[in-house]
């Protein structure tokens, strides 16, 4: 088990202008680590205090009632000087092979935040063992949000827990269906410009032929990774997605990677539900 000082003492408190007038605290309060004195965030009147060991004991009562497993193992990472919490549950006897050789294991992640940035979450997936790729589900009823407002709901989150252990074993089948879907690199090259790559941005460029627009970059980054999986895995959908994946869970050049895989999750699982992608599945 590894887990990073997450415990550390917060409190709300008043603030106050540069004049030492007083702020209201229907207009705003402070967060505060007060073992070091930083303020990790301001919220309004309607905020209230979750903090992230109350996170991390709300899931593992949730993980104890939902009775799936007694093996497994914990992470947690903090950023931003702890004002925010990205937990990873991995359980060693929850795995299936959905491809010879090929192993992918049940995972459990939640977040927090003191600093706004990230809501409570909890959320369901697995993790391809071959090279640690999440393997992100187009359907958001696994994933579970709630804003600093209420109380967390145990039972709820155990409820959730046992939901996406049932839909872990039931994406093997659609895994294997992905491996045996073949497509060309033509197929998903379109299926990454119309979805992962598309945008308005600068840096991109518009066929004659096609009005929306692509990320060229990114296009390119993702074109290098399938070329990867493809050689490893075949020209098949589960090249696509795990190239898919990989793309959205590697990210450690960033300056809050934490953020930019949450960021680029969610558009791996719209991804999942698009036309386009239904089109080369079908």
């Amino acid at each position: 088990m590894t887990i990073q000082d997450h415990n550390f003492p917060v409190e709300m408190q008043g603030i106050q202008t540069f004049s030492n007038i007083n702020i209201p605290k229907n207009l705003g309060h402070a967060v505060v680590r007060t073992d070091t004195n930083e303020v990790l965030g301001i919220h309004g009147q309607r905020y209230e205090l979750i903090s992230h060991d109350d996170v991390y004991n709300a899931v593992h009562d949730a993980l104890k009632q939902a009775n799936i497993s007694n093996d497994y193992e914990t992470e947690i990472t903090l950023s931003d000087n702890g004002a925010r919490m990205k937990g990873e549950i991995l359980f060693p006897d929850l795995i299936v092979e959905p491809v010879k050789n090929d192993f992918v294991q049940f995972r459990i992640q939640f977040y927090n935040s003191y600093d706004g940035r990230w809501s409570v979450q909890i959320a369901c997936d697995a993790l391809r063992l071959w090279c640690e790729n999440g393997c992100t589900t187009p359907d958001a009823v696994f994933r579970a949000w709630q804003k600093h407002t209420y109380a967390l709901d145990v039972s709820a989150y155990s409820k959730q827990i046992q939901n996406g252990l049932e839909t872990f074993w039931h994406q093997r089948d659609h895994w294997k269906k992905l491996s045996e879907k073949n497509c060309d690199i033509t197929d998903v090259s379109w299926l990454f410009e119309k979805t992962l790559c598309a945008s308005n941005k600068k840096q991109t460029i518009a066929r004659p032929d096609d009005p929306v627009s692509f990320n060229k970059k990114q296009h390119e980054i993702l074109g290098g990774i399938y070329e990867m999986y493809s050689n490893e895995l075949g020209h098949n959908m589960w090249a696509a997605y795990n190239t898919a994946t990989h793309w959205a869970t590697h990210t450690y050049e960033f300056a809050n990677p934490m953020d930019k895989t949450r960021e680029r999750e969610n558009l791996v699982a719209k991804m999942q539900r698009s036309n386009e992608w239904q089109i080369l599945l079908d």
